[in-house]
């Protein structure tokens, strides 16, 4: 009969705890002066590897490859907004809610998502590359190892922000369903020249 009993009272005070944090969290949202100011350089992840396409895009002769990147640079920019977004949302967590409930999975899982499609998006690149002509495999592959210099950074950042003791972050991740970020694998382009035989007279 005692053991139940401190089970219920272990249960009831571990219930009014995270109602507790709970509720100041929403009060936290709710009343901006609550929270810390986030900084006011707004970080762009993806602009390194935004603006290689950028210069790649008029070398590129092909329609096919020409479209295809086009379209992975207006899906980055989405990714770069997201990223952005979730990693400020992040860091503004106040210190009482982050020592109780955790970091934000919720965003976290929003820049592990981006993470997944940035990745498929050096796989589609390294497609593309071997559809391209010879002049234009080499912007494409300095593309390639700049969204993998991005990417890391990003990752980075992600992994610092989740940093830190919680009392209760096992809990909440559990019940977002956050899985750490794979990390993205390095890779080294390569430049094949041109073996192209031209016939002799």
């Amino acid at each position: 009969m005692k053991i139940s009993n401190k089970l219920f009272l272990a249960l009831l005070l571990m219930f009014f705890t995270f109602s507790s944090t709970l509720t100041l969290a929403k009060n936290d949202k709710v009343n901006p002066s609550n929270q810390p100011k986030p900084t006011q350089i707004k970080a762009k992840y993806l602009d390194q590897t935004i603006q290689k396409i950028e210069v790649v895009k008029p070398k590129v002769k092909t329609p096919q490859v020409k479209e295809e990147l086009e379209q992975i640079q207006a899906e980055q920019i989405e990714s770069d907004k997201t990223i952005d977004s979730s990693l400020n949302k992040i860091s503004t967590r106040s210190g009482l809610a982050k020592l109780v409930i955790g970091p934000d999975y919720k965003n976290a899982g929003a820049v592990r998502s981006e993470i997944v499609h940035l990745q498929n998006q050096v796989r589609q690149l390294t497609r593309l590359e071997s559809k391209a002509s010879t002049s234009e495999k080499t912007a494409i592959q300095e593309s390639i190892s700049s969204l993998n210099e991005e990417l890391l950074a990003i990752e980075t950042r992600l992994n610092e922000s989740l940093k830190g003791f919680s009392l209760f972050g096992w809990l909440n991740k559990l019940l977002t369903g956050f899985v750490s970020p794979v990390s993205t694998p390095e890779i080294t382009p390569t430049i094949t020249p041109d073996l192209s035989v031209t016939p002799s007279v």
